[in-house]
């Protein structure tokens, strides 16, 4: 009884309410004060083994420490150099593709590496051959962006890419086409030059004959040039 008495005295009620909310809050800042050295540490470890090569290491201690501190303000960065690392010197694009949506969702619009982000997701969608999902990513890159002027540089390379796979296709049928006319007035000419020999029927074959040569010489000229672009 006396002991109730005396917390009651010594803790009015709004402060017992609100004692374990301000253990909680000190407990909190303890723990996150224990976790920045280790946290620190260990993304200082990854980067040391990116720098000396080891991308494989390098690339755990990333992905650790993205899940170890998911509030840490490097994290950010940590993802961005993980999805790199899969893109290019792990050799697995799909994991680059997840990595790099994970920052877009979580992180968006607010930091700035959401930009460039995006920018790495449009060019390893590029590289699995989805260019619809590629042109969305860097179509959502701002023109205040630094990346905003590579995009587009590589929307117009997407763009003349389906521009030539659209002649490409074209080629094909037309090639067919003026091969089948090549062929019927070779016939025609032959049949021509056995009944009327150096006639001006001859000649006029012989002249369309030429004429069909020179315009697909000309329309796989251009063709050409197109794809070399």
């Amino acid at each position: 009884m006396m002991l109730i008495l005396y917390q009651q005295f010594l803790f009015p009620c709004g402060l017992r309410v609100l004692l374990p909310a301000l253990c909680l809050l000190a407990c909190t800042a303890v723990l996150r004060a224990q976790e920045t050295p280790h946290a620190a540490a260990l993304y200082t470890d990854a980067q040391e083994l990116l720098a000396n090569g080891q991308y494989a290491e390098g690339a755990i201690r990333l992905q650790r420490f993205a899940e170890l501190y998911p509030e840490h303000p490097d994290r950010q960065e940590a993802l961005v150099t993980l999805g790199k690392l899969q893109a290019g010197q792990l050799g697995r694009p799909e994991e680059a593709v997840r990595t790099y949506q994970s920052v877009i969702s979580v992180y968006f619009p607010e930091s700035p590496w959401v930009e460039q982000a995006h920018m790495n997701l449009g060019r390893v969608l590029i590289t699995l051959g989805r260019t619809g999902e590629a042109h969305d990513a860097l179509q959502r890159i701002s023109k205040e962006s630094p990346y905003y002027g590579e995009a587009q540089k590589v929307l117009k390379t997407l763009a003349l890419s389906g521009v030539k796979a659209s002649w490409w296709r074209d080629r094909n049928v037309l090639f067919l086409l003026i091969s089948i006319l090549e062929t019927l007035y070779v016939g025609i000419w032959f049949s021509v030059g056995k009944t009327h020999p150096r006639s001006r029927i001859f000649w006029a074959s012989f002249f369309v004959l030429l004429l069909l040569l020179i315009g697909k010489a000309l329309f796989n000229f251009q063709l050409y040039t197109l794809v070399r672009g």
